[in-house]
Order: C-alpha cells, then sequence, then structure tokens
C-alpha cells in the first residue's frame, strides 16, 4: 500500500475497473486489517475521488464510514454555462479519442 504499479504507457492495459477492484479494494483491505476497530474514512482528490466513488457505489466488502471528495466533480456538459458547454464537451470527447490513437491515455 503507497504505490502502485500501474502506470499508463504503450502497452500497458488497464482500466477503471483494476483501479477500483484492485488498487482501491486492496488499500482498504489493508487498512482494515491495521485498524478493524477503527472509523473507516477516505480523503479522495480529483481520480482517486472518482475512484472510491464507484468502489463503494459497486456494493464493495469493505464500506467506509466517511468519503471525503476534493476536487472530484463529474464534467457533464450539459450543466455548465452556455459559453463553457462545447470547451467541456470537446475535452471529454479527447478523454475518450486519444486513448485510441495512443494505446493509452497521454495525460
Amino acid at each position: 500500500v503507497g504505490t502502485s504499479p500501474v502506470r499508463a504507457a504503450p502497452g500497458t492495459d488497464w482500466d477503471y475497473a483494476d483501479l477500483v477492484h484492485g488498487e482501491v479494494a486492496g488499500a482498504l483491505s489493508a487498512l482494515r486489517a491495521a485498524f478493524p476497530q477503527s472509523p473507516l474514512v477516505a480523503l479522495a482528490h480529483s481520480l482517486g475521488g472518482h475512484l472510491m466513488v464507484l468502489h463503494q457505489a459497486n456494493a464493495p466488502a469493505i464500506r467506509i464510514d466517511r468519503l471525503i471528495l476534493v476536487g472530484s466533480g463529474a464534467p457533464y456538459w450539459p450543466c455548465y454555462p452556455l459559453a463553457r458547454r462545447a470547451t467541456v464537451l470537446a475535452i471529454g470527447c479527447a478523454a475518450a479519442i486519444l486513448p485510441r490513437w495512443f494505446g493509452y491515455f497521454p495525460g
């Protein structure tokens, strides 16, 4: 716990499910084993927040007691002001297309 062997690179194949069911589940299991009587509180930033919400939404065996999200908003383009919608939509489309071109997300 504390480092991850998963890195975006050409020839590396992993996705959110690998992170949610592997990395997040492993970290929570290790924390619960080390501190079985303590409340489990997660502070998650950015993509970590997305992963933690996905983990908890999929009925995990280890539930957290509190989840604190920082900068983890989902960029749902219709919720943005009209002047920014096209930009947010374009960024979302680029995030879907770039991995297909490069074989990984170059971000």
